[in-house]
């Protein structure tokens, strides 16, 4: 609780929200403020306001209520966020009187409809229908286009200097504006969002980023057209100024520099967007799971550039059916291991840009991308060599022990876990039973003897990847060009059945590999 501010409890912010079901209070909004969130939250988008201030120098004060008057719920209003802002902001515009008036029809209001179907979207459709083409809702070969001309004409009433265009996509409505003459108009900033408008207004001109404003942060003056739009279609939401986004194709491929192979990437379309300092390629390809940006320098030959992936794409999915994952996974791996990148950039089919970076820390590869890349190529191969169906998760968690573990277990099914006597620090030692003097007298007559050892670990390890348990087989290790010494143990020992301590070592021809046996 906010010192010095006299707020209300729980209860009294819960039955305030619930004596008007819900709805924002202000009669020309009663928007819903409640919705799930997730399978167990809920998204809360309303303010228990106060009608009269619940601190000195706040909207609405009245010095002479006491502190449980101001805490209780006759001095509570359930808005909307915006109404809230809106209702502090102007306080001549709502006094008392009207908030009060507000709370009351909206009780009222919930308490008739309460146990009654609220109209729906049907019901709307129903009677535009008739309206608009004088027929039943079931012939609608034009009754569409007609309500589509309808709102048009009736907007641009608002403003003739402007032909309308509207269209309703994917749940959105969308209002395209075409001036017919040059328009003037006026944006006035409120004074706390002035800073970061005069920032973002630099961005938009020097570098061609997007001008973002939360519609409770500025005013349009100067077209009544302009006004109701941006009062009736943001009132919820913000006004986003871009600059002209140019369609453009980016090449890119890697040069090996040992063996000079390319590997390609799909083209990659995306758009460019112009600044007087910089300009920017931005695009996507393989199905938008890779997303490229490239920001280069007017007047230089100097420019950044950054890969990154969308993982989410693979949600969920089969590990062995990830869409593009090997045409990705070889990309970064020829990058980190030191190949050349090289890059074109093509608009209307001519190549305007193009260039190469020499060394992948000039591009912002994100080296964490690529280690989750090679986790997934692990755990692929593992999938596939213990025909266990295992599905990729996006945000599953792993430390780096856990990582080196897989790998191990990777590089043990692809034969790649073995080494030689150089990377060998130190001598293999076992316990042995031996199981006669004689095989013990052998050990001793061959000590000198080069031989193969082939040593059996009976006992099974489990690995969890992506959520899924994986039984892996037993190991065997192979031990080539080796000698056996006996550092501890006699004939007597050999007799007593008691333990034998041995030691391998390496030749000039030692291998010692780790494999699963089969």
């Amino acid at each position: 609780m906010s010192k010095g501010r006299d707020n209300f409890s729980v209860s009294v912010v819960r039955m305030m929200r619930d004596r008007v079901a819900g709805r924002c209070s202000n009669p020309d909004c009663r928007v819903v403020t409640l919705a799930p969130s997730g399978k167990e939250k809920l998204n809360n988008t309303g303010i228990a306001a106060h009608i009269h201030a619940a601190a000195k120098g706040g909207p609405r004060y009245d010095a002479s209520m006491s502190k449980e008057e101001r805490k209780s719920i006759h001095n509570g209003i359930w808005l909307c966020s915006n109404c809230s802002i809106k209702i502090d902001r102007d306080i001549d515009a709502y006094p008392v009187e009207a908030l009060h008036n507000w709370k009351n029809k909206a009780e009222e209001k919930a308490l008739s409809e309460l146990g009654k179907k609220l109209p729906d979207n049907n019901d709307a459709i129903d009677t535009l229908t008739a309206a608009f083409t004088g027929t039943s809702r079931n012939f609608l070969s034009q009754s569409i286009d007609n309500v589509h001309k309808a709102h048009d004409q009736s907007l641009e009433c608002l403003d003739s200097r402007f032909s309308i265009t509207t269209e309703y996509i994917n749940k959105c409505s969308i209002v395209k504006l075409r001036p017919k003459e040059d328009v003037p108009f006026m944006i006035s900033i409120m004074p706390e969002a002035k800073e970061d408008f005069v920032n973002g207004h630099n961005d938009l001109v020097k570098h061609g980023r997007d001008l973002i404003i939360s519609n409770d942060l500025f005013q349009i003056k100067g077209s009544k057209l302009i006004e109701y739009i941006t009062d009736s279609y943001l009132s919820q939401g913000r006004l986003t100024i871009s600059s002209k986004k140019i369609p453009a194709i980016k090449k890119v491929w890697v040069i090996n520099k040992k063996t000079g192979v390319h590997t390609y990437l799909d083209d990659i379309h995306g758009y460019l967007i112009l600044g007087t300092e910089t300009f920017t390629f931005i695009g996507t390809a393989l199905n938008h799971i890779l997303r490229f940006e490239s920001t280069f320098k007017v007047g230089s030959n100097n420019y950044q550039t950054k890969l990154s992936l969308d993982f989410s794409v693979w949600n969920n999915k089969p590990l062995i059916n990830l869409s593009f994952f090997k045409k990705i996974f070889n990309f970064y791996k020829e990058v980190s291991e030191g190949g050349v990148i090289h890059t074109t950039l093509d608009v209307d089919g001519e190549q305007q840009v193009s260039g190469m970076v020499k060394s992948a820390d000039s591009v912002d590869l994100s080296y964490q991308v690529f280690d989750q890349l090679k986790y997934i190529e692990y755990a692929r191969v593992i999938s596939s060599y213990t025909n266990k169906e295992i599905n990729f998760f996006e945000n599953t968690m792993y430390d780096y022990e856990h990582f080196n573990f897989v790998e191990d277990i990777y590089k043990t099914i692809k034969g790649e876990n073995k080494w030689t006597a150089e990377r060998q620090t130190k001598n293999a030692e076992s316990d042995a039973y031996i199981n006669s003097v004689e095989n013990f007298n052998k050990i001793i007559i061959n000590s000198n003897e080069e031989c193969e050892i082939k040593i059996k670990d009976n006992t099974h390890e489990t690995v969890e990847i992506f959520g899924i348990e994986i039984n892996l087989p037993s190991k065997v290790v192979y031990m080539q060009g080796t000698i056996v010494k006996i550092i501890k143990g006699t004939v007597e020992d050999v007799k007593k059945k008691q333990v034998i301590k041995l030691e391998y070592v390496p030749t000039e021809n030692y291998i010692c590999s780790i494999l699963y046996e089969a």
